[in-house]
């Protein structure tokens, strides 16, 4: 009796490790099938459209790093299935100062990757030439609606702001015109309000904004120190700015207005 029950746990034994490999097997190649899976989805439905990585700017000469282009965004065009990127560069011409910095702009096809047109120049900061202006950290969102995109980037200005030390946030919108190239919408604008004017301490930075439908306008917004009371000087806080269309015309709704407030 007792060789029959050691026999028998034996075989208990065997059979636990038996179930035990063919469970790991059943695991390997369950494995084995999802990889195989994924790959025949990557080849059928690729997620790269071209499937690789490629180059949309081409700021100043090849082989020169004296020219950049740096903080890309983007945003995408419902309506034409494309993608405008934009980013902050290095001008190389008409500009025969090396990095002046200014924001510029590339279609892009959003069913080949390739590009549409040539790239644009979206801002002009100050005098040509003179590379004490710059414009930087853009950010952009699309208007389905209207079928524009408004462009924002943190930038000083030697006409609107009198003081060249003194940054703010500025705004360009881009429409299509009837050859279907962007082309900009009116002037540059000044979108915040940081401190007096002429006083550089107040610094705004990292603008971002989106596009609401239902309102048909957009919210900038930015962090930012302010005399605004009772925040004191170098205390940062969240602001914003709403934009409107008035007679199809990209305007300020109201001031300037503060969102967070920590601490």
């Amino acid at each position: 009796m007792h060789q029959l029950k050691s026999i028998s746990n034996r075989v208990r034994i065997i059979f636990n490790r038996f179930k035990l490999i063919l469970v790991s097997l059943a695991a390997i190649l369950i494995f084995f099938i999802f990889v195989s899976l994924a790959w025949a989805a990557e080849d059928l439905f690729p997620g790269e459209i071209p499937p690789d990585d490629f180059r949309i700017t081409h700021m100043g000469p090849d082989e020169d790093a004296t020219y950049l282009a740096v903080d890309s965004a983007a945003a995408y065009n419902s309506q034409r299935n494309q993608f405008l990127v934009v980013w902050q560069g290095s001008l190389q011409s008409p500009s025969p100062i090396p990095r002046e910095t200014e924001i510029f702009g590339q279609l892009i096809n959003g069913g080949t990757g390739a590009a549409i047109g040539n790239m644009k120049r979206i801002s002009f900061m100050g005098l040509e030439g003179d590379n004490r202006y710059e414009a930087l950290r853009p950010a952009l969102a699309y208007n389905p609606d209207r079928d524009d995109f408004l462009v924002v980037w943190e930038g000083n200005e030697s006409t609107a702001v009198p003081n060249l030390d003194e940054y703010e946030i500025w705004g360009q919108r881009l429409s299509y015109n009837t050859f279907g190239a962007l082309v900009s919408t009116g002037n540059e604008m000044r979108i915040s309000s940081m401190g007096p004017d002429g006083n550089a301490a107040y610094r705004p930075y990292h603008p971002a904004v989106a596009y609401n439908p239902d309102e048909d306008r957009y919210l900038v917004v930015w962090d930012s120190d302010d005399d605004m009371a009772p925040i004191a000087d170098d205390e940062y806080e969240i602001f914003g700015q709403e934009m409107e269309y008035t007679a199809n015309v990209l305007t300020e709704s109201g001031s300037d207005f503060r969102i967070s407030d920590m601490g």
